[in-house]
């Protein structure tokens, strides 16, 4: 028996538990880690012009991919 898929759409999550770990990441946790990762320079890797003499670290997009991803939660 299969489980019919819901559009996350569709999907509140208003428990007394997850709703202030939802807004704490919201307003607080997904800023911080953007700002953290622009203030060490991580989100340059996505504008590196090939030939720079300063070459960011392989791993830095994906950070910053992650973060995405968290903010579309």
């Amino acid at each position: 028996m299969a489980f019919e898929q819901t559009p996350l759409r569709n999907v509140t999550i208003s428990s007394s538990f997850w709703s202030p770990i939802l807004a704490c990441a919201r307003e607080r946790i997904i800023p911080a880690l953007i700002n953290s990762q622009k203030a060490l320079g991580h989100w340059y890797c996505l504008t590196w012009p090939p030939g720079h003499n300063v070459k960011p670290h392989p791993f830095w997009d994906s950070d910053i991919y992650k973060t995405i991803e968290a903010a579309c939660y």
